[in-house]
């Protein structure tokens, strides 16, 4: 492990936290039904907003051609462990989390 407790530069650990303080889709909507997509039924639009983020991160080749950027940014991120029920103190939702920005 790095200095920073991360699996990746304290950099790309940033600029994938930095993405998630975007609003989420559904925050605006919270209480009504949201859509579904179709093939995608089972995933809530929060869980999609999630897995689209996480992709984003990806690349075949280059220093972000594995999970640990989008893993380091959702694992400190409570609505991601909210969206996905990760248990309290599992690897996703550990009890001591770390919080860049502000408003988290």
């Amino acid at each position: 492990m790095r200095e920073n407790h991360l699996p990746i530069p304290i950099e790309e650990a940033f600029f994938s936290v930095v993405s998630l303080q975007w609003p989420l889709p559904s925050q605006s909507v919270r209480g009504t039904e949201q859509p579904r997509l179709k093939g995608m039924e089972q995933f809530t639009g929060e869980q999609v907003f999630f897995m689209t983020m996480c992709l984003s991160l990806c690349q075949e080749d280059g220093p972000l051609r594995s999970s640990p950027p989008c893993n380091a940014a959702v694992r400190n991120f409570a609505p991601f462990a909210t969206a996905f029920n990760c248990s309290r103190r599992s690897a996703m939702n550990p009890a001591k989390k770390c919080h860049l920005l502000a408003g988290q």
